[in-house]
């Protein structure tokens, strides 16, 4: 269920989602001074991975496998 097209954006998403360590490393007293709020700067990595697996998976495909699995 590999889908080829959506390759070039699965990969845009990973580069974004290695934005917040590249700021990690550059800011590094920065997000120790400010921890509270740096954290959240993982979502961004989070939802970067998720979608890149999004774009990835042909849809079409496990929907067909599913509706002829479960009848």
């Amino acid at each position: 269920y590999f889908n080829k097209q959506g390759f070039s954006k699965a990969i845009l998403f990973l580069v974004v989602a290695v934005l917040p360590y590249i700021w990690f490393f550059g800011a590094a007293n920065h997000s120790f001074v400010h921890y509270w709020f740096t954290y959240r700067i993982q979502a961004i990595t989070i939802s970067g991975v998720l979608l890149a697996f999004y774009s990835l998976v042909d849809w079409g495909k496990v929907g067909k496998f599913s509706k002829l699995r479960f009848r």
